[in-house]
């Protein structure tokens, strides 16, 4: 019944933010997380944690030397250094770029000189 609800509430509001964090800019949203985009992170969520399941079964047919540990390991440091590369592209990235621009610097009093 929760998971039904849960699922119709994310179809129905896909695009509404969950979380926005902006950095000083009026424009718009530096990055938002929307629940579409969290029903999609938790869909890979679950359907990784069922890898070594599925796994174990084709490497029985196939007779791979790796067991399914190995590989759901190599798949996982992937997908989290996937992961570091973007937060890193999209949020701090950005954030270094916004600190360091011409047009804050210039557009600040300074007083020390």
């Amino acid at each position: 019944m929760r998971a039904g609800l849960l699922v119709w509430l994310c179809s129905e509001n896909w695009n509404a933010p969950v979380v926005s964090i902006g950095f000083g800019e009026t424009d718009g949203n530096l990055w938002r997380l929307t629940c579409g985009g969290a029903a999609m992170t938790g869909a890979t969520i679950a359907a990784l944690s069922l890898l070594p399941a599925f796994a174990r079964n084709i490497l029985r047919l196939v007779d791979y030397r790796k067991n399914a540990y190995e590989i759901t390991v190599g798949v996982a440091m992937g997908l989290l250094g996937w992961i570091a590369a973007q937060l890193h592209l999209r949020v701090f990235d950005k954030l270094y770029l916004w600190w360091g621009s011409q047009k804050r610097l210039l557009g600040r009093k300074d007083s020390q000189s």
